[in-house]
């Protein structure tokens, strides 16, 4: 999704009521690109409650077959990312990235223990 007129306090909102369970339940991937400004990361980040795998270790990456678009299906972006969240109603993951003016959000089929077992 582009966004040019994206409000960050828009997006932190989106991410909350994922994280809360209050909506976006069936959502499995989304990347969201603003053009008018870069991404607070460490601000987003903060707001939502990431969380954060070992600098040290390898975190899996998130993949998808294929995503539908406008334009039809198309390959998903991988997302590797050392952050994430947990939705609170069913302890669900989500691999987040956030830089410059992309934020990639993908979610896992899997709880916060099974998705820290695929850490390496």
């Amino acid at each position: 999704m582009r966004c040019k007129r994206c409000e960050i306090p828009t997006l932190i909102g989106f991410l909350k009521k994922w994280k809360s369970g209050e909506a976006f339940r069936k959502l499995e991937h989304l990347m969201i690109t603003v053009s008018w400004q870069e991404f607070d990361q460490i601000m987003i980040q903060n707001i939502i409650g990431v969380k954060y795998i070992d600098a040290k270790k390898q975190p899996p990456t998130h993949t998808l077959p294929r995503e539908f678009n406008w334009d039809g299906f198309r390959e998903t972006i991988p997302i590797t990312s050392h952050s994430y969240v947990v939705r609170e109603s069913d302890n669900r993951v989500a691999s987040i990235r956030i830089e410059e003016k992309v934020l990639s959000f993908g979610v896992w089929d899997k709880t916060e223990e099974e998705f820290l077992r695929m850490v390496k």
